[in-house]
């Protein structure tokens, strides 16, 4: 019987050591998931620390272009990771430069069409359940669609 003793209290040393390791797995994925997110929270930086250098882009750009453009930035509190940001810059300065460059037209030319001779260009970003959308926006008269046929 000795033995039989020994081998049932060995069982539950076995049993609550099992215990004790689930629980400790438990914990340890508890904190690494906090440890996770904080490590993603300190990535992320608001939009504005890029947006703000769009406004001198556009008044630099519709100076030189001989426009008048109103930036209209909104969103700009959207957060995204910090890496992202960072890429982001030139592509938007591209979007932005191409929209005052060939989408809007000059104070004469809207005005026969109807519109303001300040144009508008809007950088819209929001958040998504998985994205962070950015758009780039003008009330210009857009692609002319036989010169990009002709390009390529």
């Amino acid at each position: 019987m000795r033995a039989e003793e020994r081998l049932y209290n060995l069982g539950l040393l076995i049993n609550d050591l099992k215990k004790s390791i689930h629980e400790y797995i438990v914990k340890l994925e508890l904190i690494s998931n906090e440890l996770e997110t904080g490590v993603r929270t300190l990535r992320m930086l608001p939009l504005s620390t890029i947006f703000h250098i769009f406004p001198l882009v556009v008044r630099d750009l519709a100076r030189q272009e001989c426009k008048q453009v109103e930036l209209i930035i909104e969103g700009s509190e959207t957060q995204a990771d910090k890496r992202i940001i960072e890429q982001m810059k030139y592509p938007l300065i591209h979007m932005i430069r191409n929209a005052v460059d060939h989408g809007i037209e000059t104070p004469t030319e809207r005005q026969k069409l109807g519109k303001p001779a300040v144009a508008k260009v809007r950088l819209r970003a929001y958040s998504t359940a998985s994205n962070v959308v950015i758009e780039v926006i003008d009330d210009g008269r857009g692609l002319d669609l036989s010169k990009l046929n002709k390009q390529h």
